[in-house]
């Protein structure tokens, strides 16, 4: 399953089905034809009220759906500092991997030393 935008807009079209209508009234109907016309054709989504797996790509359109039309300002900005945290946390594992490949390639190259000086 790839993660690609067009495959998000099937997501996005296909988890609207449960929303009330009331509420998918508060979209503006540009913005769902937008989601019509780039959606991937040849993409399958099956949404499971209680149980569904979805793209990265789709829980960002959602958050995003949810913070322009359906939230308040205030919980903007707990969302907005949700996002922030999460970012952060993302960025110190990218650090994380980064040092350990770094002491990994320093305990390759320590003992690659190591063998050359004994020959």
């Amino acid at each position: 399953m790839e993660d690609t935008y067009a495959n998000a807009y099937v997501e996005i079209l296909e988890i609207l089905k449960y929303v009330p209508v009331n509420e998918i009234e508060k979209i503006p109907k540009k913005e769902i034809e937008f989601f019509e016309r780039n959606k991937n054709v040849n993409y399958q989504y099956d949404y499971n009220v209680d149980n569904s797996v979805t793209l990265r790509k789709t829980d960002a359109i959602i958050v995003n759906l949810y913070k322009k039309y359906f939230s308040n300002e205030e919980e903007n900005k707990k969302i907005d500092e949700l996002l922030f945290l999460n970012e952060q946390k993302s960025e110190l594992k990218k650090v994380d991997c980064i040092a350990i490949r770094l002491f990994l390639k320093g305990k390759l190259m320590n003992q690659y030393n190591l063998i050359y000086q004994l020959k």
